[in-house]
Formats: structure tokens, sequence, C-alpha cells
């Protein structure tokens, strides 16, 4: 019964883009990406012809693969002559003469979101993109010289995916996107990679697009008093989160909710109602001395002066 529900559920439909360039774009080139990831796109060429390309748009790889892009994420696709990259005008509305008054799309490090040179020039997810430039006149293979002059010590795609949010300290903020499984991060001096299971997975909607400012931190809760405990305090909030269904009709259901200036809670686990912070106890995870996590929280707390 229920399959069948969801198979009546209406799917979003898969943008057709016929241009990239901002002076020809039309109202039926609006697109809207709220919550979605990964995202296919048409490209429509002049004849009619179709170019379909899967698994093309991601809105952040430091934040894992299905990261969604944010609320609100409406407005157009365009190729940015001067840094030759193909970014997203946020607009109010599907006219595009309002163009110039939008804003680009950003990654939460505040960096305009973009398919960059090296992209559009050699991947397969671009290739649709490829197509609709060279039908808007721009030189593909000025764009692949570009792509493979860039300077040998930029990072490859997978280092910036890796690399994109550092933290050498306690204290330090670094983003986390409601809607993420996974968090990666690029941990000490020198940095070593590590990834682990968001500490949203078990308060708020999985599916719900908001991001906060998180940092670790000493504990300071008196259960964990003589013990190395580090625990996460939610700096800043972008997006309201959303509690679970299940999570609103439990007793104390307030502290699910992430909020500026407090510590993530999150459910117990096992049968337990009651919420309990996210905490990593050094002591009990020491016994696991191959664990990359515990090596990399191990140096934040060793490194911390404070």
């Amino acid at each position: 019964m229920a399959s069948c529900v969801l198979s009546r559920l209406p799917k979003k439909a898969i943008p057709d883009i016929r241009t990239l360039e901002p002076s020809k774009l039309i109202p039926s080139d609006f697109v809207d990406l709220s919550g979605r990831s990964p995202v296919a796109y048409n490209a429509r060429l002049a004849d009619n012809s179709r170019i379909r390309t899967v698994s093309a748009l991601y809105y952040a790889y430091a934040l894992g693969d299905n990261a969604r892009f944010p609320t609100d994420t409406r407005g157009f696709l365009y190729f940015h002559a001067p840094s030759r990259e193909v970014r997203f005008r946020l607009l109010a509305s599907n006219d595009p003469r309002h163009f110039a008054k939008g804003t680009d799309l950003a990654l939460p490090s505040g960096e305009a979101w973009c398919l960059k040179t090296a992209v559009l020039a050699t991947r397969a997810r671009a290739a649709g993109f490829r197509a609709l430039l060279r039908q808007d006149g721009v030189r593909m293979d000025a764009l692949a010289e570009s792509s493979s002059h860039r300077p040998a010590t930029q990072p490859s795609l997978w280092q910036r995916r890796k690399h994109a949010h550092r933290v050498t300290r306690l204290g330090e903020t670094f983003p986390v996107q409601f809607a993420s499984r996974q968090i990666s991060l690029a941990v000490g001096t020198p940095a070593a990679l590590v990834s682990w299971k968001s500490p949203f997975t078990r308060s708020v909607q999985p599916q719900d697009s908001g991001q906060a400012l998180i940092a670790f931190e000493r504990s300071p809760l008196p259960e964990h008093r003589g013990r190395r405990v580090l625990v996460l305090r939610v700096h800043k909030i972008s997006g309201k989160p959303q509690l679970r269904p299940e999570r609103k009709a439990l007793p104390n259901h307030h502290l699910y909710m992430p909020k500026e200036g407090s510590l993530i809670y999150r459910k117990k686990r096992g049968a337990s109602l009651r919420p309990e912070p996210w905490s990593y106890d050094l002591d009990v995870q020491r016994r696991r001395v191959s664990d990359r996590v515990f090596e990399m929280f191990r140096k934040l707390w060793d490194d911390d002066v404070s």
C-alpha cells in the first residue's frame, strides 16, 4: 500500500536548459533546485535535440554527495565569462530582465557555487553545458586550454572536496548542512582527513536544507568532569531546521532543536526517550587505536591550550 502511495507522488521535473548566455535567457529557463541533490538536467539545443545528463549538479562536495541545495535556490544557470565558470543567479521571479539585481548562489564558505573551468572542459556531467556553450559562441578550445594550464598547485576535485573545511583547534567553527549524513573535515596541522556521521541525523529532518556553523569544545557538563570528552556547540544557524515528527511527541522535545549558543542534542541510543548531548569520549575510544577519528580528535584535545 505504501509503495503505491509513493509511486503516485509527483516527481520534480528535470530542468531544460536552452542557453547559458545571460542576454538570451527567457522565463522558461528559470529553474528550481531547492532541496535537491544530485540534479539532472536536459540541454535543449537550437535544433530541439536533447542531451540529458544525470547526477550532474551537487551543492557542496565537502558536505557529502547527498548535500542538498538550500531552500529558495531558484533562478538561472549561466556562464560567468570573467571566471569562465557556470554559476547560479538567485532571483525571486522568473523575469530575466531582473538578472542584474540578483545574487549568485554561495557555498557555506562564502565562495560562489560554480562548475569550474576544468569541469566544464572535461567532465561527462558537463557535456550538455559544453554543447550549449558552443551554441552560445564560447570557444571551447580556449576553455580547454585555460583548464590545462591551471597551476600545478591547484587542488584536484577530490582534494577540494576533502580539504574545503579545515579545523586546527577547538572552538574553530565549520559548516554542517542538516541534510548531510556525513561530515568530512581536514583536522590538525598538518591536516588529516576524517569523516563521521552527522550529529543531526538523530534529531532534525534529513530533507531539511538549512545549515549551521558548529565547533568542537571540551565538555562543560558535570557528568563529564575529569574525562576527555568533546561536545559540539551551535554558533550560527542559517535556515530554520525542522524536527522529525516523532521527536515532537517526546518529553523535552525542545532539546532536540538546534539553537544558537547551545550544545547539539540528539536522541539517546536504545529505548530511552531522553535527549543526550552529542559527545565523543576519548577515554572510551582510546582502545580503538586504529580509529582515525579518535586520533584526530585526540590531537585537537592535546593541542588545545585553553
